[in-house]
């Protein structure tokens, strides 16, 4: 009878902790962006996003989060969350095992941004479907440009 059980826990405890595998997703710097359009007054953010597991993430949710004040003033949120729909709901993706998903948004802006103001102040949220953090990556070293 012990050994049913401890077999029975030994199965169920695998198949919690396969529920259960940790993601791991990183940044690529050299395949992200910032742009800043000053004809059309447009930030365009792009990021590559890399799964680095051997399994496909969860349902997946981003978002960018700008971390310095007057830079959030002119875009008028501090939170810019990637390829909304209609009513404002941010797009749901997954990523394939060691492969990568680019989020590519763009966003209008009031005045003038300095590349000061861009470096080190952008940042990517992502979450799973129920709204729970999982993953924050910093886009410390991106290239920034100005057309």
């Amino acid at each position: 009878m012990l050994r049913r059980f401890l077999f029975l826990f030994l199965i169920i405890s695998c198949f919690l902790l396969a529920a259960c595998r940790p993601i791991s997703l990183s940044l690529d710097e050299e395949s992200s962006s910032i742009v800043v359009d000053s004809d059309t007054s447009t930030l365009i953010i792009q990021t590559l996003i890399e799964n680095e597991r051997e399994w496909k993430t969860e349902t997946l949710y981003a978002e960018f989060e700008v971390l310095n004040e007057e830079l959030a003033h002119q875009l008028e949120t501090s939170t810019l969350y990637y390829n909304t729909n209609q009513r404002g709901i941010p797009e749901q993706f997954s990523i394939d095992p060691e492969y990568g998903r680019l989020l590519h948004e763009q966003f209008d802006y009031m005045g003038t941004i300095s590349e000061e103001e861009l470096q080190n102040n952008i940042q990517v949220n992502v979450y799973d479907e129920n709204h729970n953090p999982l993953q924050t990556l910093s886009m410390k070293d991106v290239n920034i440009s100005y057309r």
